[in-house]
């Protein structure tokens, strides 16, 4: 009768929500309840009924811990069906076999799932789960694929990430613990297969669905029996020029010497960051700028041969003290080298050997444009303040944040470095470690997204003042023109980073992508022209070369943004 009454009691305080009260502690790794919002319904009996959009993405949930629930209910690939905790709380030990709920001080899987209530979807009555919108993730995936066409099965990843938004706009990686839609891919290895094409410029990755195995021949059936349908005929296809960088494309007698001739020709221009020209190569912007015009023109179709084919030339849009342009003039190679030109000089259309020689050969030739309508250089100030993901902005380019700033508001636990030149894979550790703290410290996040909505703000305030404070700039990654915002995030007189913005168009909004250093935003806004805005100017003085980044690195970071 004792033990009856004593079930009987602790029926009462589950319901009555007791038991849970007095299992929960107030630990430093405790996970915070979901709001009563967007958390899933516990009670009822319509445990299938859903909200018209999902629960936002809980800062605080352990990017490691997306990942270990997400790909646990991957590997179990129940499609759309419920799954028991039982089975679930196995299959999450085999993919973390260090998992433990009570790390996290909670008593029960159930409670931890139930903090994580926009990835998981939970039904407490019946003791089961399953990932929320989408479920099946798998048939998810499927269903971009099939709704795009290439000839050979492989898809550019961009174009797979552009129609997985189309299918769910809600949809981002960091939901499952990635901080880029590719590792989200290259976790359903069994599913996809990804391949990356170095052989052009800017790297391109590719994906495709796994192929079917053909089914072995059965003795006595005929093979129509084990044949598989015919795939559908896809849709021809454009497809981008192959960019290649100007030192693959030819080769430099005398890099430094080629660079030196080049600057004494334009007008004078500083082409370096600090005082004095940094050691090694004198002429970093320079060569920034000539690397990536040559990027630029290839898009444009605008790299010229001769009729012959002894000759290739493009405009530098830079100009000499009389105000014309400044040509790049290559021969055939004919010594076997890897490229198939080489620098013959650069040159003035008509003037000395090599300029008539352009002029014979070629006559005048475009420069580069990057844009088609004045008004995509200036901010519209009537479309209102960018949307900014400042999850994504915080947490994945920490180091591009002000070291100064990282101290004086850095999160728990965690010890801000210079990692300017260290290593792409001690940089991504380093992200990695402050995302992690400052996930377990959501003031520190609220702190620094505070201050970041405040420079923000600063900006536009100063953008309508004056509208050449909104910089253009080239992203030759992705082609197209953006926009840079400055954020003066410690002192309102002194600009520490920039904010890149652009919209799709005039009836879009401004949306946030990511933050430069500004040295970097420097070096691609000169792309567009010599610059005279004070606030991107001061990189030139107070900026140092040691502070400058591995260009393809960089680039790759921002492919998924």
């Amino acid at each position: 009768m004792i033990s009856l009454l004593k079930r009987l009691l602790n029926w009462i305080k589950t319901l009555l929500g007791l038991n849970r009260s007095e299992r929960r502690s107030s630990g430093p790794n405790r996970l915070p309840k979901p709001h009563p919002k967007t958390s899933q319904h516990a009670g009822g009996n319509d445990v299938n009924s859903q909200s018209t959009s999902s629960p936002a993405t809980d800062i605080s949930f352990p990017a490691k811990l997306r990942r270990t629930l997400y790909q646990s209910f991957y590997a179990l690939d129940r499609g759309d069906d419920w799954i028991d905790l039982a089975p679930l709380g196995n299959a999450i030990k085999q993919q973390d076999p260090t998992f433990s709920v009570a790390q996290y001080n909670y008593g029960r899987l159930s409670e931890l799932l139930e903090a994580a209530a926009d990835l998981v979807e939970l039904d407490r009555p019946n003791n089961r789960a399953r990932l929320r919108n989408p479920a099946n993730i798998k048939a998810f995936l499927i269903k971009a694929f099939s709704d795009i066409s290439s000839n050979d099965g492989w898809i550019h990843l961009a174009s797979v990430g552009h129609q997985v938004n189309q299918l769910n706009p809600e949809f981002s990686a960091s939901k499952y613990g990635f901080r880029k839609f590719r590792e989200f891919i290259e976790s359903c290895s069994d599913l996809i297969d990804l391949k990356k094409d170095d052989s052009v410029y800017p790297s391109r990755y590719y994906v495709r669905l796994r192929q079917p195995k053909t089914p072995p021949k059965v003795p006595g059936k005929s093979s129509e029996s084990t044949k598989l349908p015919s795939p559908r005929r896809p849709k021809p296809k454009s497809r981008q020029p192959d960019i290649v960088r100007l030192l693959s494309y030819a080769f430099f007698p005398n890099l430094e010497d080629a660079y030196h001739q080049l600057a004494d020709l334009a007008l004078p221009e500083k082409w370096y960051f600090g005082s004095v020209p940094p050691r090694g190569f004198r002429y970093p912007i320079l060569r920034n700028y000539l690397d990536y015009t040559f990027i630029r023109l290839q898009y444009e179709n605008k790299v010229t041969t001769s009729p012959k084919g002894d000759y290739s030339a493009f405009n530098t849009g830079l100009v000499d003290r009389k105000y014309e342009f400044i040509y790049a003039l290559f021969g055939r190679d004919t010594y076997g080298r890897p490229q198939d030109w080489y620098l013959i000089n650069f040159c003035i259309l008509g003037e000395g050997r090599e300029g008539k020689t352009l002029a014979a050969e070629f006559g005048v030739l475009p420069s580069a444009n990057y844009f088609n309508q004045p008004a995509d250089i200036f901010y519209d100030s009537h479309a209102g303040a960018p949307q900014v993901d400042w999850r994504h902005i915080i947490q994945d380019n920490s180091d591009r944040l002000p070291l100064k700033f990282l101290q004086d508001n850095c999160p728990q636990g965690f010890v801000p470095q210079d990692v300017r030149n260290v290593s792409s894979e001690a940089k991504a550790h380093y992200r990695q470690q402050f995302s992690d703290a400052l996930s377990a410290d959501p003031q520190a996040y609220r702190t620094i997204v505070s201050r970041c909505e405040s420079a923000l703000h600063f900006a536009l305030l100063k953008t309508q003042l004056n509208y050449r404070t909104a910089i253009p700039y080239y992203n030759p990654r992705k082609n197209r023109l953006q926009l840079m915002l400055p954020l003066s995030l410690m002192r309102d007189d002194a600009v520490d980073c920039a904010l890149v913005v652009e919209r799709e168009s005039s009836a879009d909004p401004y949306i946030g992508h990511t933050i430069l250093p500004l040295i970097w935003a420097y070096k691609n806004a000169r792309l567009i022209g010599r610059l005279e805005e004070p606030w991107l100017r001061t990189s030139l003085i107070s900026g140092s070369e040691d502070a400058t980044f591995d260009t393809d690195t960089d680039l790759d970071d921002e492919e998924d943004d």
